[in-house]
């Protein structure tokens, strides 16, 4: 550290040196150049007194566990990425991390967070379901960002965020669940360029939303391709591959209890990016709580008000169900009554029997 903190200084001062000759010789160009390069070597000295002013990795992930505030560890990963881009081979080892750094923000932002160790968290929740879906998710995330980037029109920092990767992430996570997978390198080919779509297109749905209504595009982009996607392979318009066969899921219990209502929401949350076990929705919400304590709760508060509200209405469904089968039953008595008097007596026995019949069926 000294002796990197030794070639800073050297360099700044023949960069002082440098502007002071070109101030003399009243050279402008000469001087731009030098006062950027004293800037930009204050500006990574102090990225990379920020990022070791942390007396271990113990240290910030403690930090990163105990609040949970994603200002605070984005500030150190980011000075190790920039003070890696010096050439450093002490940070080497975390500008290796940048395009993964990438495409962990692009599945963190399918919720609405912007951090690396978030998304890392719920990639392991994919994987404990399928390494398959952690594997099309990340895949997602990077040729998304790729379709952003070579679209054009998006700010760096954008990409860097990991908002050009999410709706990929999406439509490639979709495709894990939704098409037929006898034959995957198919399945991954089409996914790649869903992903680079869904990038190139929330570009363009993102500058029009901002700049019509000032409003985010959110997962216009997903709805968009995937929907067109998957809607011209239902009408036979697109044959490169086929949707799995539609199944009923079984459930062994449906009584409201505690467990069945804890079961029940974490399900819901993992469900926004196809998690369909309690585990992995587990791992969602705690991948969520590192990035914001807030956004998790809210998340959970979310999630367990739509399965009460879910609830609820199947119980208010049955009851107005059982209460108009009560009023049509002595409607439909009075009726059969009536009839019966114009009828025989074997005539009246079959529709007496093919009523209540098409009752109780009903």
């Amino acid at each position: 550290m000294e002796l990197q903190a030794k070639n800073d200084t050297e360099n700044a001062v023949s960069f002082l040196e440098s502007l002071q000759a070109a101030h003399d010789a009243e050279n402008t160009t000469a001087m731009n150049e030098a006062s950027i390069g004293v800037e930009e070597i204050m500006e990574v000295t102090l990225d990379r007194n920020n990022w070791e002013e942390k007396e271990s990795y113990m240290d910030m992930l403690r930090e990163v566990f105990l609040y949970g505030d994603m200002p605070r560890s984005q500030k150190y990963i980011n000075s190790g990425i920039k003070a890696a881009g010096t050439g450093s081979f002490k940070y080497i080892h975390i500008l290796c991390l940048y395009i993964p750094n990438i495409m962990l923000r692009g599945i963190s932002q399918v919720f609405l967070c912007n951090h690396p160790i978030t998304g890392a968290l719920i990639s392991v929740g994919l994987c404990l379901s399928s390494p398959h879906l952690m594997g099309h998710a990340l895949m997602g995330s990077a040729v998304g960002s790729l379709g952003a980037a070579v679209m054009g029109g998006i700010e760096l920092s954008q990409i860097e965020s990991g908002l050009a990767g999410y709706d990929a992430t999406l439509a490639s996570c979709a495709c894990f669940v939704f098409l037929d997978d006898s034959d995957l390198s198919r399945r991954y080919l089409v996914a790649a360029c869903l992903s680079f779509m869904c990038g190139a297109v929330h570009t363009i749905c993102s500058n029009f939303m901002n700049s019509v209504y000032s409003l985010p595009a959110l997962t216009l982009a997903f709805n968009l391709v995937c929907l067109s996607f998957l809607g011209g392979i239902e009408t036979e318009n697109i044959g490169v591959i086929s949707l799995k066969d539609a199944s009923d899921g079984t459930s062994a219990d449906t009584s409201m209890s505690l467990l069945f209502m804890v079961d029940a929401t974490l399900r819901g949350v993992g469900q926004f990016i196809f998690v369909d076990t309690t585990l992995e929705g587990v791992f969602v919400v705690i991948g969520i709580a590192v990035a914001s304590r807030s956004a998790a709760f809210s998340v959970l508060v979310g999630s367990g008000l739509a399965c009460l509200v879910r609830f609820f209405i199947q119980i208010l469904n049955l009851f107005f169900f059982s209460l108009s089968q009560l009023l049509f039953l002595p409607a439909s008595l009075s009726l059969s009554l009536s009839l019966s008097l114009s009828l025989s007596a074997s005539q009246n026995l079959s529709f007496f029997l093919s009523f209540f019949l098409s009752f109780f069926l009903s």
